[in-house]
């Protein structure tokens, strides 16, 4: 039921770099789908090299977290994985949005320390989980899980996915 996989990365598709991405079902909801994004694997053998820390790596962050709200309709910042969760506002986050039935994307900021540290000034939010959908910040655990009480959550989830899939078409 899970798969690893080798896609290219759709920033540097001309330059064949790769990037591994994982993609299963959870077991209490086969239809919903994730897919773990982890920047700091993607290019391809050989490409890395060292630059200063500073700027250009800050700015290197700030643009993979663009990228991947960008390119993400339902993007899931949380501590750990939706199998693992690594704490309970994440535990607690990640099956609100499980509960809505549509594929999403998470980051799982634990495996990644820039991004950790990075998101919350570029977001203007200071704790995790973070919720993004269509490229806006949702919230925090209280405001998915009060949205998802209300019915909320599964309609702005719901919606979100149709129009990604009518925009593929």
């Amino acid at each position: 039921m899970r798969a690893v996989r080798k896609v290219d990365h759709p920033s540097q598709a001309a330059e064949k770099a790769q990037c591994w991405r994982y993609e299963g079902c959870f077991r209490r909801s086969p239809s919903v789908e994730w897919m773990y994004i982890h920047p700091t694997y993607c290019g391809g053998a050989g490409q890395w090299q060292a630059a200063p820390r500073e700027e250009t790596e800050m700015s290197t962050t700030l643009e993979n977290i663009q990228q991947q709200i960008g390119e993400n309709t339902i993007l899931l910042y949380m501590k750990g994985t939706p199998q693992l969760p690594q704490c309970g506002f994440s535990a607690q986050a990640v099956q609100a949005v499980m509960a809505c039935g549509e594929r999403f994307a998470f980051v799982n900021i634990l495996d990644n320390p820039d991004i950790r540290t990075e998101l919350p000034k570029y977001a203007n939010w200071p704790t995790f989980p973070q919720l993004w959908v269509n490229g806006e910040l949702v919230g925090g655990c209280d405001i998915i899980v009060e949205m998802y009480e209300s019915g909320e959550l599964e309609k702005l989830i719901k919606e979100a996915a149709a129009n990604a899939e009518t925009e593929q078409e």
